[in-house]
């Protein structure tokens, strides 16, 4: 490893090419992240981690160094202040180009069986999730019936999807049931997830996502315990149960 506290500037120099190079490849991940199946992204997860805290280290380095450069700067009275503030700049850039690299991931969580409650008069032939930057999460369900004819659908397992908290992007197509694909209407709404989630074992986590009228939807997780004498969790719509009553977006 170098030794930045007695390196010449254009070692340093030679340290930010190497940083950007870093940055550029793990900004070129981020980027084409967003095209790849969610299937990719989770095996993707693992070596990205890896890459990412190669990044990091990196330039914590760079800014130790830039700190100790400018300290010998001004305890020598070099005339180095505009080349001090020039680097300050470029790691300030590369900061900057490794946002995604640094920054948090949003949670997901995985294995997720997904439910669908339908509070319209509407038969959705099918529904989709993205994130709310339009990434397919390849997490959906299809057969909605109306609201007066029952309101649930088939069951979807399993899926990873972003953790409470999380903004989502629902899509759906309506029409008749005996409507052709290329009549169907597509109607698109974003919410932030709500509910529990859990990882004991003992507990089923899933997702229900509610139609209501206006294109309003909600996405709600249950963490429902399946231990023996458990009692149904109250946030669970009565529709699963065979009763249709109505409920209203924020009940």
């Amino acid at each position: 490893m170098q030794d930045w506290t007695t390196d010449s500037h254009e070692s340093l120099a030679q340290s930010l090419k190497t940083a950007t190079k870093l940055c550029a490849l793990e900004f070129d991940i981020c980027t084409t992240r967003r095209q790849q199946s969610r299937h990719t992204i989770r095996n993707n997860r693992k070596p990205r981690n890896a890459r990412t805290r190669i990044v990091v280290l990196k330039l914590v380095e760079i800014g130790r160094s830039i700190v100790l450069h400018a300290a010998r700067a001004i305890s020598t009275g070099a005339k180095s202040l505009m080349h001090i503030k020039r680097t300050g700049a470029v790691c300030a850039m590369l900061i900057a180009m490794c946002g995604c690299t640094t920054g948090a991931p949003p949670k997901y969580v995985s294995e997720i069986g997904i439910h669908a409650a339908n509070y319209t008069e509407d038969y959705i032939h099918e529904f989709h999730l993205e994130t709310k930057n339009r990434t397919n999460l390849s997490a959906g369900g299809s057969g909605i019936k109306q609201f007066s004819k029952g309101g649930t659908g088939g069951v979807e397992c399993c899926s990873s999807i972003p953790g409470v908290g999380q903004t989502i992007k629902v899509v759906w197509q309506t029409g008749g049931y005996n409507d052709p694909e290329s009549t169907w209407t597509t109607h698109t709404a974003s919410t932030r997830t709500k509910g529990t989630t859990s990882d004991d074992p003992d507990t089923n986590t899933y997702l229900i996502i509610r139609f209501f009228p206006n294109d309003q939807v909600e996405a709600e997780y249950i963490a429902q315990s399946v231990k023996f004498g458990s009692l149904r969790d109250p946030r669970v719509d009565l529709l699963f149960t065979g009763q249709r009553v109505t409920r209203h977006v924020g009940e």
